[in-house]
């Protein structure tokens, strides 16, 4: 039979006492932006969850962790965060790391659902085939066809 531990206070201890962890420094450090990426990819996440998120942890540890994550992770997670960021397929990384610090930091919201244009509404008879032109003739081929009917 495992046992649970519980994983937020054992991190937690390990935290606050550094010193007696010191030889797995890297090891931590690891786990810790592995945790950091995982709940920036996580599917509930959204603004409220960034906006938290920052506020959770320092202004350079939020810069550091933006910094490693790849192009197509940062534009996942804009489209999360800012569904309606206009061209994030073609945006560099570059911007889309300071869009993600700005709408953490509160600095700039997320951008308004766009207006769309109302749609017109095809009649039935739209669908239907167009009349033949004046003095247009059936082809030869369709006026010789013997009927189908079994006899």
């Amino acid at each position: 039979m495992s046992t649970a531990i519980d994983g937020f206070q054992l991190l937690k201890n390990i935290g606050e006492n550094v010193k007696l962890f010191k030889g797995i420094e890297t090891d931590v450090n690891k786990s810790a932006l592995a945790l950091a990426k995982k709940y920036l990819k996580y599917k509930g996440f959204d603004l409220a969850s960034l906006r938290n998120f920052r506020s959770t942890i320092t202004e350079d540890v939020l810069l550091l962790i933006f910094d490693g994550l790849a192009v197509n992770e940062i534009r996942t997670i804009v489209k999360k965060v800012d569904k309606y960021y206009p061209k994030v397929a073609e945006t560099d990384a570059v911007t889309l790391r300071f869009r993600l610090y700005n709408l953490a930091s509160s600095q700039e919201a997320p951008h308004p659902k766009p207006a769309t244009a109302p749609r017109s509404k095809k009649s039935a008879s739209s669908k239907s085939t167009p009349p033949m032109k004046s003095g247009a003739k059936w082809p030869e081929a369709m006026e010789g066809a013997p009927s189908r009917r079994r006899k």
